[in-house]
């Protein structure tokens, strides 16, 4: 609904209410979907000094830390599969830093059991339609824009990404 000031109002109750930790980890993203990290890694921390276990919270650390501290991200997001083998954030995560680190064959690997565990996984689909385009392979690409848009038919973040990716090879004219 893009308010935001009203969800953490919310979180910031429920918090106070329950040792639940997806309440932290929740307000955590919602900080990070912000672009305020330091709330977020606190929200996440907070998630994980109730629970040290909780797999969602872990992915949420490891996308606070990615842009500063790859390795530690890393790090995160390897515990976070250590703990939930399926949780999707994490393997997503980790195959975008194997791709800033012209690692295609680990990213492809990654978004590959990815889709074993979700095929109707939008955002790993579009990472996989990216590869494909910074490969060249202009049939793969178009196949798997196609059936994202089969999923469904108003999904732009497979253009976005795209052109993400595009930008972080330095193809700037594409992107």
């Amino acid at each position: 609904l893009g308010r935001a000031r009203d969800a953490n109002a919310l979180y910031r109750v429920a918090s106070a209410a329950s040792d639940d930790p997806a309440i932290d980890t929740a307000w955590g993203l919602l900080f990070l979907d912000k672009y305020n990290r330091g709330e977020a890694l606190r929200s996440l921390q907070d998630a994980l000094k109730r629970d040290a276990q909780w797999a969602p919270a872990q992915a949420g650390l490891a996308r606070v830390l990615a842009d500063e501290n790859p390795p530690a991200a890393a790090a995160a997001a390897e515990k976070a599969l250590g703990i939930d083998a399926d949780l999707a954030d994490a393997h997503l995560l980790l195959a975008e830093l194997d791709l800033d680190n012209t690692r295609r064959d680990a990213a492809r690997d990654r978004l590959a059991t990815l889709l074993r565990i979700n095929p109707s996984h939008l955002e790993a689909r579009a990472w996989q339609a990216a590869l494909s385009y910074i490969t060249g392979d202009r049939g793969a690409y178009e196949a798997e824009v196609g059936r994202i848009l089969a999923i469904n038919p108003v999904y732009g973040e497979v253009y976005r990404i795209t052109g993400e990716l595009a930008a972080r090879n330095y193809r700037f004219d594409e992107a």
